[in-house]
């Protein structure tokens, strides 16, 4: 992009504005790394999330088969307990996968592409900065 360099008139008016692009610059790195993090989260998260879901799953459906076989009585309440337990936590992890989804991971490539683009654009800035301030 073209800025309006020429408005600027003095070598000051230009210290004020690089260092408020260099500070700008810092804050995007940081949001960079942070969304790396995240990023990384979300891509390992997802996979530690599947896993425990599905043996969850798995142990769900094998104490429903045995408690649909038992009689009446404290082993059978005690299954039902941790069925129902089981049932919540399966729930939970079907939300947290939502979470740590490709939604999540195509959300958090999307931030990092844009704040790759300021980045640049932010070094594009600082560069006509310094060419005009060079000219005083």
């Amino acid at each position: 992009m073209e800025y309006s360099l020429s408005q600027i008139t003095t070598r000051e008016d230009c210290d004020v504005l690089l260092d408020a692009a260099i500070a700008e610059k810092r804050n995007l790195e940081i949001k960079n790394l942070q969304l790396d993090k995240q990023y990384a989260e979300v891509t390992t998260g997802s996979a530690g999330i599947d896993a425990t879901l599905l043996a969850t799953s798995s142990e769900l459906t094998a104490l429903e088969s045995v408690v649909a076989t038992l009689p009446e009585g404290e082993t059978k309440e005690t299954m039902q307990t941790r069925i129902m337990s089981l049932t919540l936590k399966k729930r939970q992890l079907t939300t947290r996968r939502e979470n740590y989804g490709i939604i999540a991971l195509l959300q958090k490539e999307y931030a990092m592409t844009c704040i790759d683009k300021e980045i640049i654009e932010n070094d594009a800035y600082r560069e006509a900065l310094e060419r005009r301030k060079s000219e005083f």
